[in-house]
């Protein structure tokens, strides 16, 4: 055989053995998206380097056997890279839209338990940084599907998931007037504790603050932690917009006193519903609860008087 025929030979055998390779490809991502319940994943315009990914654009539908339903349309998406891990992801634009599984085949069981390694590993692929300029939700609500605009940020101070801190900006749909309600939340641990900091700013001022503390205890869940609620001048259309949300009527104009506050503590025992476990029922809760209010005026309570 002749050097130009064994090289001829080696190139068919290279071809042949690309194209198997492609074919198994193929088969197995076909496999995978039929197994994760990928309906589309598209991309446009991806670059690729030693300091990030962009893409341009990027869809994903995806359906389970229960009906649940995630669209997701992200634009102008880059990921930072350091020694090729994800530290800072961007996007300017992100539309979501999720529908929940139907009664009849709701998935059993709760989510996974992660082990502290397996959280660790978690942490280390992803981003330190979130940030999403502009974000559109549509989800499930009392009044059928309702749609919200907002801003989203995380961050993560270290290589490990606490601490870790993130605000959800709102702007409530629906409601007369330009409004801005912002959801701020910050997370560490304290031994095997976790302290969880909340606040609720209502254009831009802080009115709702709540402290938590969440402690594993002889087979238990530990939870302490209390609230505070001061003034409430924005009640008008606030209610109106959690009603939208929640079963409850705000119709018309309502006369609310703006005046006021409120304040709770509490200190409770659950069945330990381990890390991201089945969230145990209210029902076997035990512990003490204490809640004060100072109301210069009467207080409509949905559904109560």
């Amino acid at each position: 055989m002749t050097r130009a025929r064994r090289l001829l030979l080696v190139c068919a055998s290279l071809i042949g053995l690309l194209i198997i390779a492609a074919i198994a490809l193929t088969a197995a991502w076909h496999d995978f998206r039929q197994a994760q319940g990928i309906e589309q994943l598209d991309w446009q315009g991806l670059h690729l380097g030693p300091s990030g990914l962009r893409l341009t654009r990027l869809q994903l539908v995806q359906r389970d056997p229960s009906g649940r339903l995630l669209k997701l349309d992200a634009q102008d998406l880059r990921l930072g890279l350091v020694d090729w891990r994800p530290h800072r992801l961007q996007i300017a634009q992100l539309a979501l839209d999720w529908q929940p599984a139907s009664s009849a085949l709701q998935p059993s069981g709760g989510l996974p338990d992660l082990s502290d390694e397996r959280l660790r590993a978690l942490a280390s692929w992803l981003p330190k940084q979130v940030e999403i300029a502009s974000l559109q939700l549509e989800l499930p609500c009392a009044s059928g599907r309702c749609e919200e605009r907002g801003a989203l940020q995380l961050r993560r101070a270290g290589a490990a998931l606490l601490p870790a801190s993130g605000s959800l900006t709102l702007y409530p749909q629906a409601v007369p007037g330009t409004h801005r309600l912002q959801l701020q939340v910050d997370a560490r641990a304290q031994g095997a504790a976790l302290l969880l900091e909340l606040g609720v700013l209502l254009d831009d001022i802080q009115r709702l603050s709540l402290q938590n503390r969440l402690q594993p205890s002889d087979g238990q869940l530990a939870w302490d932690g209390a609230a505070s609620l001061g003034q409430l001048p924005e009640a008008e259309w606030l209610l109106p917009w959690l009603c939208r949300w929640a079963e409850c009527q705000a119709q018309g104009r309502l006369d609310l006193p703006g005046e006021m506050h409120l304040g709770a503590a509490w200190a409770l025992r659950l069945p330990d519903p381990r890390l991201l476990g089945q969230l145990p029922g209210w029902q076997s809760a035990t512990g003490d609860l204490r809640l004060s209010a100072d109301l210069p005026g009467y207080w409509p309570l949905p559904a109560l008087g």
